[in-house]
């Protein structure tokens, strides 16, 4: 079977709240369907990711994990209150072999039980 055609591009996974002191984002890329791809091939180096608060335009670049197992893991500390609720982040992932991918969220405020 032949593999059908499809667009290289970064793959992110993260997740951040008010109470965190880091951020840790994992960052991939696609592969395709029928590809036989090894643990070691999912990290993509030197890419250019930061995050920024819109409100005050505190920008943070995360670097890639040095840890040989966790090379698709991208880290930052996070100053305390950064990540404040109603505060609206914007992830950006640079590489010159991938599309730019930007995201854009809103923190939420706390949740009534």
């Amino acid at each position: 079977m032949d593999q059908p055609d499809f667009e290289k591009q970064l793959v992110i996974h993260g997740f951040a709240g008010t109470a965190d002191t880091m951020l840790r984002v994992l960052l991939t890329r696609n592969y395709g369907i029928l590809e036989t791809v090894s643990s070691d091939d999912w990290a993509v180096p030197n890419v250019n990711l930061t995050i920024r608060d819109e409100n005050t335009s505190n920008i943070l670049t995360l670097q890639q994990s040095q840890n040989q197992y966790d090379k698709d893991l991208y880290e930052t500390g996070v100053p305390p209150a950064f990540f404040q609720a109603g505060h609206r982040y914007h992830l950006r992932a640079e590489h010159p072999d991938y599309p730019t991918v930007e995201s854009w969220q809103t923190i939420p405020g706390p949740i009534q039980v």
